[in-house]
């Protein structure tokens, strides 16, 4: 189950109840995260969200990752992908030219044992080139 079905805005509320103030653009930001589906970056939050402060997003995007509401995923041409932490534990594929991005199940349900380590986690990052940008480079 995840965070979504728990409460409307969840991100906000995950901000507000550790004493941040639910200003205008963390709700704006905010509910924009909670609608989007895949990795996200502040650029990319910038493009969609054009009369957003850029510090603001940065910012936010960070106070939300130190609060573990989000997740870093993968650093792409300097820009750092995130994506909402979820329960449901999935990959991701990302197109080399356009950066969309989308969702993939874990095939690996199963967590390694290795001798000295514990809260053993992984990450898969597949990229390859979307089919939009494909037509556009052929």
């Amino acid at each position: 189950m995840s965070h979504a079905s728990e409460n409307k805005n969840w991100l906000l509320e995950g901000l507000t109840h550790r004493g941040y103030k639910a200003t205008t653009p963390r709700r704006v930001l905010t509910e924009h995260l909670l609608k989007h589906e895949g990795l996200f970056c502040a650029l990319t939050i910038a493009t969609k969200l054009p009369k957003l402060d850029k510090v603001s997003i940065y910012r936010t995007l960070e106070t939300l990752k130190e609060l573990n509401l989000i997740n870093p995923v993968i650093n792409i041409d300097g820009q750092q992908f995130y994506e909402k932490s979820e329960e449901d534990h999935h990959h991701h594929i990302i197109c080399t030219t356009c950066k969309k991005t989308k969702c993939i199940d874990c095939f690996h349900e199963e967590k390694p044992k290795i001798p000295g380590f514990s809260n053993i986690r992984h990450s898969f990052i597949l990229t390859g080139l979307c089919t939009i940008c494909k037509k556009k480079s052929a």
